[in-house]
């Protein structure tokens, strides 16, 4: 038996929900418990995977293990949804360790995400991000995240869903509606945020292939530039930036690296994650030398004048401008009517965007769909009243009269001719 066709949201961005968010969120859709679900979908699985499968907290259910894909595999073949692995945190199978100790327990949200999420139609979802415990705050909107209703102080991992994912399952109160955010009093800035090295790694895993990382991809990064600098005779310039025992214990060691220990390389390498766990940490510019980072011209030199856009008031008119319009405009065109750039859009508004680009796609092919049926109407119709006459007519005449009344496009006016001029005279 067949589940509905739910989409997993944010899929391709580093905002792409979780699959314990997913799952939950599919059993409100159904009207039924977490439980129920999971019993309906592995029903005609092995025993095994029965018994594991029976109860699995939010924090199990996006790290990578047989039982979680096994769960993935069903429900992508109940939905007929694919990549929903998309929504768990494959990273932590291959090349690194699970590190369970960075993924937090239960589920923690962001009030103003669930309100920008109410405010342009987007069903309420928990990110996959809000589940690593790096993340104190939301990279968006830089307030603390919650982990527990403010009324009556319980988290949102219960099985029982009786409201959508922005309402506490306990006592129904809105996560967001009324909630004064909290501002987190961190020393860093938005652009050396602590956490700002995993934020970038999920942007770059989510546009990375499923499973496309080297199982040693850490290790090799490490032999490669141990190799250069020792061929050269010049490992001690190594040695300055990571200790000697440190670095030759981490080459030798059997085990997978955690996501702590290659946060702590890639720091005092200077590279980001994802260049380390991919092998190729050698080739970002000036982690083997120096002398190979050529010196940058003038003109490369002056600064870019940077605008501070008022995000309340940009995303204000964002939603006028979309419930002004039946069909949405394109993203440049809006980016054009807001005064912003695309990327500022891409960027701070992910989700949104995702949405729109498939609102707009379905839209226009409805239009299209629309057209291609009044041009067929019409040519139908203009036969059947010349075929009453008795009264043949050419193909080429019904084109020129058709499209002096009704202005269609040549190529879907010829193709309804065409169409209907089979079917009426064979």
């Amino acid at each position: 038996m067949k589940l509905f066709s739910v989409p997993l949201e944010g899929k391709g961005t580093a905002e792409v929900e979780s699959f314990a968010s997913y799952v939950h969120r599919l059993a409100y859709e159904h009207g039924v418990f977490v439980g129920e679900l999971m019993r309906h979908v592995i029903r005609n699985q092995p025993i095994y995977c029965r018994a594991t499968v029976f109860y699995r907290k939010p924090q199990e259910l996006v790290r990578p293990s047989a039982t979680t894909q096994a769960l993935v595999e069903v429900i992508e073949a109940a939905t007929s949804i694919s990549d929903l692995t998309r929504g768990i945190l494959w990273c932590f199978e291959i090349p690194l360790a699970l590190s369970g100790e960075e993924v937090c327990d239960g589920f923690r949200w962001c009030t103003l995400c669930f309100s920008e999420m109410s405010e342009f139609g987007i069903p309420a979802y928990f990110k996959l991000m809000w589940h690593m415990s790096a993340l104190v705050e939301c990279p968006t909107h830089k307030c603390l995240l919650m982990e527990a209703c403010h009324v009556c102080g319980e988290g949102q991992e219960t099985y029982r869903k009786n409201y959508p994912l922005d309402h506490c399952q306990h006592c129904g109160s809105s996560l967001w509606r009324g909630v004064v955010p909290v501002t987190g009093e961190s020393r860093f800035t938005s652009h050396v945020l602590e956490a700002h090295d995993v934020i970038e790694l999920l942007h770059d895993l989510a546009l990375y292939p499923l499973y496309g990382l080297p199982e040693k991809g850490p290790v090799l990064s490490l032999e490669k530039i141990f190799d250069h600098y020792w061929k050269s005779d010049n490992e001690g310039h190594l040695y300055a930036l990571i200790p000697r025992d440190l670095l030759l214990g981490a080459i030798h060691s059997e085990e997978k690296m955690s996501l702590r220990t290659a946060r702590r390389f890639s720091h005092l390498l200077g590279i980001p994650l994802i260049a380390l766990l991919s092998g190729e940490a050698n080739s970002c510019p000036g982690v083997l030398s120096a002398e190979w980072v050529c010196e940058l011209p003038p003109s490369y030199m002056h600064k870019r004048n940077r605008n501070n856009h008022n995000h309340i008031k940009v995303l204000k008119a964002l939603n006028r401008l979309l419930r002004s319009n039946k069909t949405p405009p394109s993203l440049p065109e809006l980016a054009r009517q807001l005064n912003v750039s695309v990327g500022y859009l891409e960027y701070r508004y992910a989700s949104i965007v995702s949405k729109l680009r498939l609102t707009r796609r379905n839209a226009l092919a409805e239009e299209r769909e629309k057209t291609v049926l009044f041009a067929r109407r019409s040519a139908v119709s203009f036969f059947a009243n010349e075929f009453q006459g008795r009264n043949l007519i050419s193909r080429k005449e019904a084109y020129r009269q058709l499209r002096a009344e009704t202005g269609l496009p040549k190529w879907v006016l010829k193709n309804a001719i065409q169409d209907a001029y089979e079917a009426l005279y064979g």
